[in-house]
């Protein structure tokens, strides 16, 4: 297949445009439905509001009113009743005071309800009201008079109409302002209830709708992270080929010069220096090589099942780079050594430390103090294995912080051989296994780099070897 044509199944160079341009119309579908929703609930609430004001400001008070009204129209009309009979039977005194009391108590009570908020249409019933209730108390005054006077049938002669039938004219003309408002509190409760049921079904409808606009988001979104999780995971797999491809390529060739150089140096022991020399460079190169392939793979996961004896490790590569440190006159030490396990090769760890200590040689710089101190303090019950490499050297610069496990990038060290690729590599490797790495540094006082790795499964107590 042609490299530089599309792979089978791969997606359209356009269509991650699209699919972004899906999602970005997809959330603001649901903001836009989202705000349809609030405005339709707040009009709906409105509304109702309203019609509920209608109940409690108009309806409910005038109904109230007008039956106390109609009630002491029928004390009223008890009491003179009972008076105008007493009268007629020859014991007619003063009259009531309470007949006074319930007229004043109808007229207050009228002007208060006039006062109140009401219906269309209901004004035109008033009028009635008003000239019944003048009529009444002109017959009442007459009655009570001719009554005191012995000539009550002056009364009904004057007005036409009997007392009885005024009362229950006036009753009547309450009774339909009564009727009305009752008529028109049902109307408004059915109303309260139709928008009710309205704003009930436009908020279900709405949810649906956000419902559906955050479930094709989600979608949209969770396709288009896969698709970038596939694209970072080809271009992981790329990189890695490509360093195991390099890193064959080249090694094959360096593997051949070293032993040609370790041939020479027994042939020619007079040349033993500069073959020295040689050696060491092919052997800088074979590391730079390495580094690479560890950082092309880093990015993977940790292996399963990894297990790693944390003092050996530690004892080899200290070993190791002892020479190295005598170079440039530092002294490595091991303080302490507890014996655990953690859950990654010996392979990786090696690495890890060995960039760690390496790293801490040659950044010395002409620190007066040259000294390297690794530790690896024992586990918490279950919690992770620690491990320290602290050195006297002249601290990491504030400027870098965190940057300085980022790939190339560097300290201020001058006349330091290195890639820049060592500490981007023991953060890919310490992250890929479920551990965490870090560092505290004073300028001019040294830097202490410490990481913390998980214990293999099953090892129940500290020391345990597999």
């Amino acid at each position: 297949m042609d490299p530089a044509s599309p792979s089978a199944g791969a997606p359209a160079p356009h269509e991650p445009a699209r699919v972004r341009r899906a999602l970005v119309a997809a959330f603001a579908a649901v903001a836009i439905a989202f705000t349809i929703g609030l405005a339709a609930a707040h009009t709906f609430d409105s509304q109702i509001r309203s019609a509920a004001a209608d109940l409690t400001g108009n309806a409910s008070p005038s109904i109230s009113l007008v039956s106390s009204m109609r009630s002491a129209l029928r004390q009223l009309q008890v009491v003179v009743s009972e008076h105008l009979a007493t009268c007629e039977a020859g014991r007619c005194g003063s009259p009531p005071a309470r007949i006074r009391e319930l007229q004043n108590e109808l007229r207050t009570t009228w002007e208060a309800y006039r006062l109140l908020p009401y219906f269309p249409g209901e004004t035109d019933l008033w009028p009635p009201v008003d000239a019944d209730l003048d009529r009444l108390g002109e017959r009442i005054a007459v009655a009570l008079h001719a009554a005191a006077e012995e000539s009550a049938p002056v009364g009904d002669e004057r007005f036409g109409e009997s007392l009885p039938g005024m009362f229950d004219r006036l009753e009547g003309s309450l009774a339909r302002i009564v009727d009305w408002d009752h008529d028109h509190e049902l109307a408004v409760a059915a109303r309260i209830d139709r928008l009710a049921r309205l704003s009930t079904a436009a908020s279900v409808a709405v949810d649906l709708v956000v419902i559906a606009l955050t479930v094709l988001a989600a979608a949209l979104a969770l396709r288009l992270m896969r698709r970038y999780e596939r694209a970072l995971g080809d271009r992981a797999d790329d990189l890695e080929h490509f360093a195991a491809r390099v890193a064959h390529d080249v090694k094959g060739p360096l593997a051949a010069t070293s032993a040609a150089i370790h041939a020479a140096r027994r042939l020619a022991p007079a040349a033993e220096a500069p073959l020295v020399r040689g050696e060491r460079g092919v052997r800088r190169v074979v590391r730079l090589v390495d580094d690479l392939l560890e950082f092309a793979r880093g990015g993977a996961r940790g292996e399963s099942g990894g297990s790693a004896d944390v003092p050996a490790v530690l004892d080899d590569v200290l070993g190791e780079l002892r020479e190295v440190a005598a170079e440039r006159r530092v002294e490595v030490r091991l303080e302490a050594a507890a014996p655990e396990r953690v859950a990654c090769s010996p392979g990786v760890l090696t690495s890890i430390v060995e960039n760690l200590v390496r790293n801490a040689i040659v950044h010395m710089g002409e620190s007066a103090v040259r000294q390297v101190r690794v530790r690896a303090l024992p586990a918490d019950g279950a919690g992770p294995v620690r491990i320290e490499v602290e050195d006297s050297g002249p601290g990491v610069p504030d400027s870098l912080g965190d940057r300085i496990f980022e790939p190339f990038v560097r300290g201020a060290a001058s006349g330091v051989e290195g890639s820049g690729l060592g500490l981007a590599t023991v953060k890919r490797f310490v992250s890929a296994h479920g551990g965490r790495i870090g560092y505290r540094s004073a300028v001019g006082r040294g830097t202490l780099f410490w990481l913390e790795l998980p214990r293999p499964r099953g090892a129940s107590t500290p020391g345990a070897h597999a």
